[in-house]
């Protein structure tokens, strides 16, 4: 009978010992674990909030680098049309260069012919000259 309430004894010590491990693990669980997991709940709320505000300066950002690049286009176009009217202007330029060289020739050559009559004019008026009337 002695062993038997030993048995008993060192049953109940185990009962007790796993009763009071369990409780424990139970309150570890309940007050840690718990807090631990709501810890970690309020960080994985915090990380899609920062998430959602990066995305929203990514969508920002994309936005006006699209504006960028519309008004860096527009200037291009505008620089490419001042270029083809400078193009144009030095065009004309040449052409009206190479008109008033044209009007120099031709203004020198009725010069020469003026010069010519005049010549012309003077020796007739001497050979007429040696006419009495």
């Amino acid at each position: 009978m002695t062993e038997i309430q030993t048995m008993t004894e060192k049953v109940t010590d185990s009962v007790n010992d796993l009763s009071s491990s369990s409780n424990e693990l139970l309150n570890f669980v309940s007050e840690d674990v718990h807090n631990d997991y709501n810890k970690m709940l309020n960080v994985a709320d915090e990380y899609s909030k920062d998430a959602e505000s990066v995305s929203n300066v990514v969508l920002e950002f994309s936005s006006t680098s699209e504006e960028l690049l519309s008004s860096l286009q527009d200037v291009i176009k505008t620089i490419e049309q001042v270029s083809i009217a400078s193009n144009e202007g030095a065009e004309e330029t040449t052409s009206i260069a190479q008109k008033i060289v044209d009007i120099t020739e031709e203004s020198n050559k009725a010069v020469e012919e003026v010069r010519k009559s005049k010549d012309s004019a003077e020796q007739l008026n001497g050979e007429v000259s040696k006419f009495k009337i």
